[in-house]
């Protein structure tokens, strides 16, 4: 399960430890979303883990959405925080509740 004081624990490593424990924490957070597929890609200035079609579309507007890899790019506090506090769920809830209804919605088949 994954932990809620989790930023204290990262607040106590540095150098490779720190860098273990965000792609814990990372890894943690996925597991508990909802995503049918194992995205390696998240969008950090959204909060939302993306699969790697997306990420490349999500590369295309980076006024909008910033990407990185959950395994290999380096990760500080406030954006592993950030990803915790909103992840999919609140991201769909957020941004779906504003499409008008003949909008079509993404899902994960259209990644396949």
């Amino acid at each position: 399960m994954f932990r809620k004081d989790f930023t204290w624990h990262l607040s106590w490593f540095g150098g490779i430890h720190y860098l273990a424990v965000s792609w814990r924490v990372l890894t943690q957070l996925l597991r508990l979303s909802d995503l049918l597929a194992d995205p390696d890609w998240a969008s950090h200035s959204l909060g939302i883990f993306i699969c790697l079609n997306c990420s490349g579309i999500h590369r295309n507007i980076p006024q909008v959405s910033k990407v990185k890899s959950v395994r290999l790019d380096d990760w500080d506090d406030a954006q592993v925080e950030f990803m915790a506090s909103n992840g999919n769920n609140v991201a769909k809830a957020k941004y779906e509740s504003k499409m008008p209804p003949f909008y079509y919605k993404p899902t994960f088949l259209d990644c396949q």
